[in-house]
């Protein structure tokens, strides 16, 4: 598989202090390059642009290039500044690429607002693609009850269960629904005693570390995607899982939950 990780490329002076902004001049010319590079490799089938700054502005610009990279398997975006806005981007991105398996949208404070905006207004056709597109969305902020539920038929059960790790639920669950999710964390550390692998239960650790299903992260905008942070074991619990492959552990966990542990109406 052709891949190309732009992860940390662009890079701030040791004294620079604040957050790069890519629109000034200096941060502009380093995602300038990166799209350069990125342009000639249409063949490309697994790109990292993690920890990049990126906002909905460079998002537009990036989908505009991938136009004509149709091998597209993997899209990593996490560690990033999206916005809602962004989610007209990862539309066409998705849209647009009929072979991509999974687009990485974690670490990125994303809110209700781009759940929303992602699965609303669409066709029907889009909706089918959606299904067959994994979107790990662990680690924002502040998702509902609403919009899990609203996201229960459009996007793929694994792509439900990415979703609650590591995100606020606010208090407006009510105790039946609350008492499946908890229900689910402990399922979740079952599985995790009961693996049989080391790595598996190296990786189960750091899932279960990760799901602080009702522990608020803290602003994710005050920490450099690349710095040290009060959430720091979440953030290498989740890449330690993503990175070593770990891929088979969260499909049985899904497998194990169910779609139904989903929706607080089913019995």
């Amino acid at each position: 598989m052709k891949k190309l990780n732009f992860r940390n490329a662009i890079k701030a002076d040791p004294e620079f202090e604040g957050n790069p902004d890519l629109d000034s001049p200096e941060f502009k010319i380093q995602f300038v390059k990166v799209l350069e590079k990125l342009r000639l490799s249409p063949e490309v089938e697994d790109l990292s642009l993690k920890s990049n700054w990126i906002k909905a502005k460079q998002l537009n610009q990036l989908a505009e290039i991938l136009s004509n990279h149709h091998e597209l398997q993997d899209l990593d975006l996490s560690y990033n500044r999206l916005a809602p806005e962004s989610v007209s981007a990862i539309k066409k991105i998705i849209n647009e690429h009929p072979k991509l398996k999974i687009v990485y949208l974690d670490f990125n404070d994303l809110t209700d607002e781009f759940i929303a905006a992602l699965i609303k207004g669409n066709s029907e056709e889009f909706n089918q693609r959606l299904r067959t597109v994994k979107i790990s969305l662990s680690n924002n902020n502040f998702l509902t009850a609403k919009s899990i539920e609203d996201t229960r038929n459009k996007l793929t059960t694994r792509s439900r269960l990415t979703m609650l790790v590591g995100n606020q639920i606010k208090d407006d669950l009510d105790t039946e629904y609350r008492e499946k999710i908890w229900a689910q964390d402990e399922q979740a550390s079952n599985l995790g005693r009961s693996v049989s692998s080391p790595g598996q239960a190296i990786a189960s650790e750091m899932i279960q570390a990760a799901s602080a299903f009702f522990t608020p992260l803290k602003d994710a905008s005050a920490t450099s995607p690349n710095g040290k942070s009060s959430n720091q074991d979440k953030r290498e619990g989740f890449e330690e899982c993503k990175e070593s492959g770990q891929n088979n552990l969260e499909s049985d966990f899904s497998k194990s939950l169910k779609i139904q542990t989903m929706n607080p109406k089913n019995p």
